[in-house]
């Protein structure tokens, strides 16, 4: 959230256990109301297929399957140094969804020292 906020970019942030178990949902003051949904549908896309929720434009119709999965920038997983899933955060809200993935990006530099 400090990004963000150095970005003057009011997001919401999802975050997701291996199993697609919500384990914290944070919406910053001004952030859009449809960022709350979207950070959720980004993180859970990336949680179930442990990849970045922007790999999936690669698989045209894969946004019909499992619920809802989403092609839109702003989700990474969240493996630790050894390589074990830890699930994924979602991100949105940003400008762009460069600035969505960018900002989950801070996240996954810091799981091993959060975990």
């Amino acid at each position: 959230m400090e990004k963000a906020t150095e970005l003057k970019a009011p997001v919401t942030i999802c975050i997701r256990d291996r199993h697609d178990n919500l384990v914290a949902h944070i919406r910053m003051k001004n952030a859009a109301l449809g960022s709350v949904d979207l950070a959720c549908q980004k993180a859970r896309s990336s949680a179930l297929f442990s990849a970045p929720s922007a790999a999936f434009k690669a698989f045209p119709g894969i946004e019909l399957s499992n619920g809802i999965i989403s092609n839109l920038r702003g989700a990474l997983p969240l493996l630790t140094s050894s390589g074990v899933s830890a699930g994924s955060i979602g991100v949105s809200g940003a400008q762009t969804g460069e600035e969505d993935e960018m900002l989950a990006q801070v996240a996954v530099d810091k799981i091993n020292e959060i975990i």
